[in-house]
């Protein structure tokens, strides 16, 4: 009896050191994320934390948009190397060293945004970015131009109050434009003065896309079906539209197409009429009444896919029909199997008789919807990324776009009324 009894007291001594052991564990942990900016790394800790930034800029990653990537870049604290020395840790390996760092509170970045009344409903100082719940939230906003020598950063929307004076070695330009290459040719008088870039195309400093779509789970990406997609459609093709000179043949390539379907052209370049201040009841219209949606940009240029394709088609269920970026660059950011590329047929007649066949079979219209459900529409938080970039800077020495035209307009960015293949 006497041995179950010391066994029995063994134990509860040994779960209640257990117990104390897990409960200090606890405070440290708590005390650790509520300091998270007092984290001192190891040598090998910091490589991979310079290795993790590599990650946000597009010389690293260029044929990637790194959105998530920046959207989820948080800070471990602003630490500087004041006590490494190279005379020390020789005979050591990157494991065994641990270089003391003095650990400051990030300091706040401020960004001053030439014409702020165009990028509304951002507002001054830190609120925008409280609002929002940015993981990385220590940027000041400012429109004061007589901050332009002290300020972080310069923001220019499109060419508003952009200086021809030089940039300063220690502050970083921001070039932001939304519009293709062929309605923003100011951007010719730019030359070398920009550090980063900011708009649609995936090589762009900080990506801005018109839509992003994210699977669930990339390895599931059609979905079975139970509502039938074109229950109720009872006509062919819709198109809204109010340039009627665009940079490619998209007029020209709809009037062919509409000797062989219908072709509703909607707006100031067609017959039928939907105010644009109504629009989304015309947005109902198209998502109730028709099949397919010419989501025709009005240029062919890189990367150029816009509310056209990711609104007025992907979100109203009509199937958008697509011209304007490569085909391989819809692929890379499309839904699988959710539009049709207008270049993968010979002529519009050819286009149009597929389109009849499938008007006919809904078995095979509503293949296009199987995407449906394996995934969502993100915000991918653009100030967020904006003020996290401007923290992640502090690990790279400034860089210049050499000819920010050329980069943006140069060989192969656009091709007129071509097609790409």
């Amino acid at each position: 009896m006497d041995t179950y009894r010391k066994i029995f007291y063994a134990l509860v001594i040994f779960m209640v050191i257990c117990i104390c052991f897990y409960i200090s564990q606890l405070e440290y942990n708590l005390k650790n994320l509520q300091n998270i900016w007092n984290w001192t790394p190891t040598t090998k800790q910091y490589v991979s934390y310079r290795r993790n930034t590599s990650r946000l800029f597009p010389g690293n990653q260029p044929e990637n948009d790194r959105i998530e990537a920046q959207m989820k870049y948080v800070l471990p604290g602003e630490e500087r190397w004041e006590n490494y020395k190279r005379n020390t840790h020789q005979n050591q390996s990157d494991s065994d060293r641990n270089v003391k760092l003095k650990p400051i509170r990030p300091k706040f970045k401020t960004l001053l945004i030439y014409s702020l009344r165009y990028l509304q409903p951002l507002k001054e100082n830190q609120t925008s970015f409280l609002e929002y719940k940015c993981p990385v939230n220590e940027c000041l906003v400012t429109n004061n131009k007589a901050m332009q020598n002290s300020v972080d950063a310069i923001f220019f929307y499109e060419t508003v109050g952009l200086s021809q004076k030089p940039n300063h070695t220690n502050q970083i330009w921001i070039y932001m434009t939304q519009e293709c290459p062929f309605f923003n040719p100011s951007v010719k008088h730019l030359g070398n003065k920009i550090n980063w870039t900011i708009n649609y195309r995936q090589d762009s400093t900080i990506v801005y896309p018109y839509g992003k779509f994210r699977y669930f789970n990339k390895s599931v990406r059609q979905k079975v079906q139970v509502q039938n997609y074109a229950t109720g459609k009872t006509k062919k093709v819709a198109w809204f539209v109010s340039n009627c000179r665009p940079s490619n043949n998209r007029m020209g390539y709809a009037k062919e197409l509409g000797k062989y379907i219908q072709v509703d052209i909607y707006g100031r370049c067609g017959t039928k009429v939907c105010k644009r201040e109504d629009k989304y009841s015309c947005f109902e219209i198209l998502k109730k009444e028709y099949k397919f949606y010419l989501a025709f940009e009005n240029s062919n240029c890189r990367d150029y896919i816009t509310e056209k394709f990711f609104i007025n088609g992907l979100i109203y269920n009509a199937i958008p029909i697509v011209m304007g970026a490569h085909p391989d660059e819809y692929r890379e950011v499309a839904p699988e199997n959710s539009y049709i590329h207008y270049e993968d047929f010979k002529s519009p007649k050819e286009l149009a008789d597929y389109l009849h066949e499938l008007d006919k079979n809904d078995t095979l219209y509503n293949e296009y919807f199987k995407w449906k459900g394996t995934g969502e529409f993100i915000d991918t938080k653009f100030w967020c990324r904006v003020c996290a970039m401007l923290h992640a800077a502090d690990y790279y020495k400034p860089t210049w776009y050499e000819n920010v035209w050329e980069w943006w307009a140069g060989k192969g960015k656009c091709i007129g009324k071509e097609r790409w293949t």
